[in-house]
């Protein structure tokens, strides 16, 4: 077993980039960690090479620096198949981590445990310093909520603010854009005051996968029932055809629309409507960047479309008005109504989001809409006569 060699004093902490918790660090089960001294940023692996099981942090440069101090500061790997994870399929390792060391030749053992969530206030909140610890506190943070880079991978946990940590910070700080259009790229990085609190928030937004509850058979896609079903991706070396065999790219979002979605799903199966399994047709890609190759507004996890069955995607109605209502809508209509309503029903229980608005190209099914709940959120709109567009905005502050 390898020892850590701490360049002075006899006295050893472990602190939190990010508090005591699965979104800061570890918590591993009787594993002994091997670890080799390369400065002030160290990966920690097991005796077997395994890992890295998370990250230690040397402060050589603040007002209260490692030499002085002795306190060190770990961060935890996101991963859940590593040996000794007490909880799986979180996405983070969870247990207790003994970390050996020899300080000024004397062999010592600390055990770090990793509980879940993550610190909201306190020392261990994050900040907008630019210091060595802060950044990393941030960049953990962003780690742990889900939010990634430009290339669609976890931030390093590195405590520098670089192009990657400040891609990863305008995909955060674009879920929270009053502006339903804008890009993440267009975002300042700067860590503002509505951000910190949102990062700090019990209710902060993670960035997640969307995953069909029950996946489709291989072979041409058909839907397959369930609460919602996703359309997937074309493959390109079967003549473009959704033949299942490819992902949909465009199945990841914020955790708000995500639950929404399955929300949405459990309602409309339950209620006994018409409406019965609907189709995903997509969200944001992993980065949220990418999604601009197909939609523009679609970067930042807050949009979802929705296929629009054929028999709903004509209005039924010449000139509707004022008056039209529900009971004025064809049975394929009816649903689509019945399918926005239960949306723009069910956005604010399972998340702090409202509906911000519809896109469809049904003129009956806005007037019917807007009209039955006195607001203009759903438009008109001939490109999106066979989805319908759905846009999320904050409603509820932070908690």
């Amino acid at each position: 077993m390898g020892t850590f060699s701490t360049p002075t004093r006899a006295h050893f902490q472990c602190r939190l980039p990010s508090g005591g918790s699965i979104g800061e660090a570890i918590q591993l089960s009787a594993t002994e960690i091997n670890t080799q001294y390369s400065g002030t940023r160290i990966d920690l692996r097991g005796p077997d090479g395994s890992g890295p099981y998370g990250r230690v942090l040397i402060d050589l440069e603040s007002e209260s620096p490692f030499a002085s101090t002795g306190v060190l500061y770990f961060a935890a790997a996101g991963s859940d198949s590593l040996d000794g994870d007490l909880v799986s399929d979180t996405g983070h390792f969870e247990g207790r981590i003994r970390i050996n060391y020899t300080a000024n030749g004397v062999l010592r053992s600390e055990v770090i445990e990793i509980t879940p969530d993550f610190s909201t206030a306190g020392n261990d909140a994050v900040t907008d310093e630019l210091s060595l610890v802060s950044v990393a506190r941030l960049q953990q943070r962003l780690n742990h909520l889900g939010f990634v880079d430009a290339d669609g991978k976890a931030l390093a946990v590195d405590g520098i603010i670089g192009p990657k940590t400040q891609s990863a910070l305008r995909l955060f700080k674009g879920t929270l854009s009053s502006d339903i259009d804008q890009s993440p790229a267009a975002i300042s990085p700067e860590l503002d005051q509505t951000t910190l609190t949102w990062l700090n928030a019990v209710n902060a937004p993670r960035w997640v996968e969307l995953v069909d509850p029950e996946l489709p058979a291989a072979g041409l896609y058909v839907q397959n029932g369930g609460d919602f079903d996703i359309l997937p991706g074309r493959n390109p070396a079967n003549g473009n055809l959704r033949d299942g065999s490819v992902p949909q790219p465009e199945r990841f979002g914020t955790s708000w629309a995500v639950d929404l979605i399955k929300a949405v799903g459990e309602a409309t199966l339950s209620d006994g409507s018409d409406i019965g399994t609907f189709l995903v047709n997509g969200l944001s890609t992993r980065n949220g960047a990418g999604s601009a190759t197909w939609h523009a507004t679609h970067q930042a996890g807050m949009d979802i479309d929705i296929n629009i069955p054929k028999h709903a995607r004509n209005s039924s109605i010449v000139t509707p008005d004022s008056n039209t209502s529900r009971s004025d809508l064809n049975d394929g209509e009816k649903a689509l109504f019945d399918l926005m309503q239960a949306f723009y029903e069910n956005a604010p229980t399972v998340s702090p989001t409202n509906i911000g608005r519809f896109l469809l190209g049904s003129t009956a099914v806005v007037a019917a809409f807007n009209n039955a709940n006195s607001v203009n959120l759903a438009v008109v709109d001939t490109a999106h006569t066979d989805h319908l567009h759905v846009d999320l905005v904050l409603g509820a502050g932070p908690t």
